[in-house]
C-alpha cells in the first residue's frame, strides 16, 4: 500500500483530538518521503535523514517526529511493513526556544521587537493555511486513484509552498535576536530609530527609519542598516555629515534628527 493511503486510513482512524495533534506531522513525513511510494519502500537510513531534516526546523519537531512513529507502528500492526520501522526513529535532542535575547547573539542578525512579531505573526498565519490544507490533501486522498487527481494534486503543491515559506521564517526567528536597550548607543542612530537627514545637494530633509533586512518597506520609509544609506549613517550622531556612495552617485547627507 502506498503512504498517502496509508496515512490516509491511519488519520481517519484517530479522534478528533488526536487527529488535529498529528495530522501536520504525517502529511509533512509524507511530502517529505514520497506520497506515491510503497510503505515496504521505508528503510531505517531513510527514517534518520528524515529526523535530521525534521530536527533542524526546530519547533514542533518532536512532535512531528513522535506523529510518525505512531502512524509506523499502526503500519506494521497492519502487517503493511515487515518490522516496525518506528524502532530506528531516535529523537533528537533540540535547543529550547526562549527570549531571543538570552540567547548567543554569535552569527546572528539583530531585528527590531516590531519586525520579530510581523515575522511570528505570519508564521502563525501559515500554519493556519498548512492546517486547513492538510484536511483538504485528506479528503482529496480519499480518492484512491491519486494519478489523475486534480485535487490532491493541487493540494499538495499549495503544502510544500507554504511548508517552504514556514520553513524560511522559522530559519529568519532562528537567527536573529531582538535588538535591546543595552545593544543601543545612547545619541547615536542605532537600528530601529526613525532619521532626519539633509540632502545638501538638493536642500531636502529625507526621513527614514533603520530595519534590519528581513523588514525592508521602502513605501513606509524603511531601509536597511547595510544599504548604502544606512551604513553611513548608521553610529552617527545629529550634526554629523556622512557620505553616500550609491549606485546612482556620491550623496552628502547631515544628520538633523534621531527618533
Amino acid at each position: 500500500m502506498i503512504i498517502s493511503e496509508t496515512a490516509t486510513n491511519y488519520l481517519n482512524n484517530l479522534t478528533d483530538n488526536k487527529r488535529n495533534s498529528q495530522q501536520s506531522g504525517i502529511l509533512h513525513f509524507v511530502m517529505w518521503y514520497g506520497a506515491n511510494k510503497n510503505m515496504a519502500s521505508i528503510t531505517a537510513g531513510s527514517l534518520n535523514k528524515y529526523v535530521e531534516a525534521t530536527a533542524k526546523n526546530g519547533k514542533n519537531a518532536n512532535a512531528n517526529i513522535e506523529a510518525v512513529k505512531k502512524f509506523l507502528t499502526y503500519a506494521f500492526n497492519n502487517g503493511l511493513t515487515k518490522e516496525n520501522m518506528a524502532l530506528y526513529i531516535k529523537n533528537k535532542r533540540l535547543a529550547k526556544s526562549g527570549n531571543q535575547n538570552t540567547q548567543n547573539k554569535d552569527n546572528k542578525k539583530s531585528i527590531t521587537q516590531q519586525g520579530y512579531d510581523s515575522l511570528v505573526t505570519e508564521l502563525e498565519r501559515l500554519r493556519k493555511i498548512r492546517s486547513e490544507t492538510v484536511e483538504q490533501i485528506t479528503i482529496a486522498a480519499a480518492d484512491k486513484d491519486l494519478r489523475e487527481n486534480a485535487p490532491y494534486a493541487a493540494a499538495k503543491e499549495r503544502c510544500g509552498i507554504i511548508e517552504g515559506q514556514i520553513i524560511e521564517i522559522e530559519d529568519m526567528l532562528k537567527h536573529s535576536y531582538i535588538i535591546g536597550e543595552e545593544d543601543r548607543e545612547h545619541g547615536k542612530v542605532n537600528m530601529g530609530d526613525t532619521v532626519t537627514v539633509l540632502d545638501e545637494k538638493n536642500n531636502k530633509n529625507m526621513s527614514f527609519t533603520l530595519v534590519s533586512t528581513k523588514e525592508i518597506d521602502m513605501s513606509c520609509g524603511k531601509i536597511s542598516v547595510d544599504s548604502p544609506i544606512g551604513c553611513a549613517i548608521l553610529g552617527g550622531k545629529v550634526g554629523a555629515k556622512v557620505q553616500v556612495n550609491a549606485p546612482a552617485g556620491t550623496f552628502y547627507f547631515k544628520i538633523i534628527k534621531i527618533n
